[in-house]
């Protein structure tokens, strides 16, 4: 592509690439859980102790990358160089409540 390029330079790439994705909830996230369990005559039930989001939305990621790939003096010496940001919004974490 660089027809009248130095003759120095052996090899040279820009690249860049942007992605978005995405993670849905798990299925205890999404309802409040009961769980039974023996004692007494007949047993007993407890609840989660998470408590689902009403308003719960997925998760997404997005990140951005760019670099560069130089070779110079016949490919004896060489640069790779790599810049990115990763941002990650509406993370779903477990908060546990007081029983």
């Amino acid at each position: 592509m660089l027809d009248n390029k130095p003759s120095w330079l052996s090899f040279a790439k820009l690249r860049t690439s942007y992605a978005i994705v995405g993670s849905p909830a798990g299925w205890a996230q999404l309802d409040l859980t009961y769980s039974l369990g023996s004692g007494g005559q007949t047993g007993y039930a407890w609840k989660s102790s998470t408590l689902p989001a009403l308003d719960l939305k997925p998760e997404q990621t997005h990140s951005q990358e760019y670099g560069a790939d130089v070779r110079l003096f016949n490919n004896r010496l060489g640069l790779d160089l790599t810049v990115y940001k990763t941002n990650t919004f509406n993370q779903l974490l477990r908060i546990p409540v007081p029983v």
